[in-house]
Order: structure tokens, then C-alpha cells, then sequence
């Protein structure tokens, strides 16, 4: 059950090909896992610009997605989400929790 990574590598190094059911190398970094990673840094970004904007000006308030409340959650979910992006949060709830900030930022 328990398999230490020096025997799995010994028998890769001896084998020359990879044994069945090793545990795939955590150092390199997938393509998906670049977009997340970057897509957590730009949420955080965004947060922090949308804040401050918050923050220091005037909001004009017309609509439902201008108004001061609407962008205040906003940019609570986007410093929530952020992060949990960069940590690898539930691979299920991180699947779903982008199909709503897609249709959040994105509506049709």
C-alpha cells in the first residue's frame, strides 16, 4: 500500500520506463495548473484594485451591477476565490465555483 518514492525511482532507473501506479513528479507544473496559478493572481490583483477603487472614489450607483453592494461582493468572492486557486482548493467545487464566476463575469 505505502510505496517509498527511492524504490519507485531504483525501479524506473533500472526498468527504464516508470513502474504502475507511481505517483506522477509534483515539481513540474501542468499547463492547467499555470492558467490557475494565474488566474488566482490576477483575481487577487483585481481585488485589491477594485477595493481600493471602492475605497477612494464615488460609485455611481445606475444599475443593479454598479452599485456599491454588488462590487463589494464582488470583490469579497474574488479575494476568496484567489486564493483558493493558488492553494488547489476541491477539485469539484473548484470546477463549479469557476462555472459561476464565469457566469458572473461573463453574462450573456
Amino acid at each position: 500500500m505505502f510505496r517509498s518514492r527511492v524504490g519507485s525511482t531504483l525501479r524506473t532507473s533500472l526498468s527504464g520506463r516508470s513502474p504502475v501506479g507511481s505517483v506522477r513528479d509534483d515539481r513540474r507544473l501542468a499547463g492547467c495548473d499555470i492558467v490557475r496559478v494565474a488566474l488566482g493572481l490576477l483575481l487577487l490583483v483585481a481585488a485589491g484594485l477594485k477595493g481600493y477603487e471602492l475605497a477612494t472614489s464615488p460609485v455611481a450607483g445606475t444599475s443593479l451591477l454598479d452599485s456599491r453592494w454588488f462590487l463589494i461582493g464582488l470583490v469579497e468572492f474574488e479575494f476568496v476565490f484567489g486564493p483558493w486557486l493558488l492553494v488547489r482548493g476541491e477539485p469539484a467545487l473548484l470546477r463549479v465555483a469557476r462555472a459561476v464566476a464565469n457566469g458572473v463575469f461573463h453574462p450573456r
